[in-house]
């Protein structure tokens, strides 16, 4: 992933999407499918100021609907090519979301609630 010049999760249905997170944990520029936890919970992180407002522009609309498959194959592309023509920026852009992603400690709450399930905290 190091040499990636772009990380893609096109998924038209997906619980979380760990790779998009692995993605900005690395520091390399994602575009995430809205079908999916990961941009749900970056959407909850821009709302809580946690996270920088552009980063919602790291998210694609993508239809579930198989009619919708040419539209959305061609608004991904736009937004690969945008991506990929800005990439020195868009560099630049992944280092700062990977520097407020972990600093909003996203995962303390999920964490806790871990420990509280197995009855290792109050």
């Amino acid at each position: 992933m190091q040499q990636a010049h772009l990380v893609l999760m096109p998924s038209r249905a997906e619980p979380f999407g760990l790779i998009g997170l692995e993605a900005i944990a690395a520091g390399i520029p994602v575009l995430i499918s809205d079908k999916s936890g990961l941009a749900d919970m970056i959407k909850d992180l821009i709302k809580e100021k946690k996270c920088p407002a552009e980063m919602r522009h790291r998210i694609v609309e993508t239809s579930v609907k198989e009619c919708d498959l040419g539209e959305d194959a061609r608004e991904w592309a736009k937004r690969i090519a945008d991506t990929l023509e800005y990439s020195e920026a868009e560099f630049d852009k992944a280092a700062e979301y990977k520097k407020r992603l972990l600093e909003s400690k996203y995962w303390e709450e999920s964490h806790q609630n871990l420990l509280r399930v197995c009855g290792l905290n109050d």
